[in-house]
């Protein structure tokens, strides 16, 4: 039955690429877990006994930022093909289970087409701060960057659509449907505490075109400690994040506050590509 209903899903959705197929999350978890989780862990965040030091070991599938810049058919592609780095791969694995597999993985994650979900398209890219970037943001925020703090997944979302923004590839054609004109805003996703000080987990921090806040949340939704900061922002330097009148742990605040410049940077790398992208478009 689940064959049946997978196979007329795909027929259904044959004219959208990115169309979300079903999958058999426990099945995955199980697959997984036989195949995958030696090297990426149990859960898919790289904590598996032969994942190596911490310095070499495989990034976490269960990122947002993973998972919001590969698409199924580019994680279909690394199991069947493997990877340079040292993933075995699986020519033979059955297609059925290669959709259980990507199900378990993005079940329970932020899904980014919560954030615009008016829009018609989007495009998912992840930028790793130059030098000039990186030395504004350590000024900043007084202290060095890591190479992960370094490196940030920018999503931007574009036009009017109906059923969810459809991603759009990273090829000059398909990114030649998105004009700056029609542009809603840009997700970025953060590590940060959560709102209540206790513990931490991964953001998306949804911005308009200026780089004003629009909604703060995690997998499980909006995080009402984060609420005063919504509205808060701008593209530019010497940004001050202060909500007035609201009273937020201060480790929260500093936190916030230092990831929210690398954002900025990030989305700064973003749009210099993209007017170079479309600068005939003006000429």
């Amino acid at each position: 039955m689940r064959a049946l209903a997978l196979a007329a899903c795909l027929a259904s959705s044959a004219a959208l690429a990115d169309a979300p197929l079903l999958g058999d999350v426990a099945h995955g978890a199980t697959l997984f877990k036989a195949y995958c989780a030696s090297c990426h862990g149990a859960d898919g965040r790289a904590q598996g006994s032969l994942s190596g030091s911490p310095a070499h070991r495989p990034s976490s599938l269960r990122a947002p930022s993973f998972l919001a810049t590969h698409s199924d058919d580019d994680l279909i592609a690394a199991i069947r093909k493997g990877s340079a780095a040292g993933m075995p791969s699986f020519p033979r694995f059955p297609q059925l289970d290669l959709w259980d597999v990507l199900a378990f993985l993005r079940q329970g994650e932020i899904q980014v087409t919560d954030f615009f979900p008016d829009a018609a398209f989007f495009m998912a890219k992840p930028y790793t701060l130059d030098k000039d970037a990186k030395a504004r943001v350590e000024e900043a925020i007084g202290r060095s960057l890591s190479d992960a703090e370094s490196t940030l997944a920018v999503l931007a979302f574009y036009g009017q659509g109906h059923g969810g923004p459809q991603r759009v590839g990273l090829d000059p054609v398909s990114l030649d449907k998105l004009k700056p004109k029609d542009k809603d805003g840009y997700l970025v996703f953060l590590e940060l505490p959560r709102g209540d000080g206790r513990g931490s987990a991964s953001y998306g921090v949804a911005m308009g075109k200026d780089g004003h806040i629009l909604r703060i949340a995690t997998a499980s939704g909006s995080d009402r400690g984060y609420a005063p900061f919504v509205g808060l922002g701008h593209k530019g330097r010497d940004v001050l994040l202060k909500p007035k009148g609201k009273r937020i742990p201060p480790k929260v605040e500093a936190e916030f506050g230092r990831a929210f410049v690398r954002a900025l940077e990030a989305v700064t790398m973003f749009d210099k590509e993209e007017r170079d992208r479309h600068w005939a478009d003006t000429n």
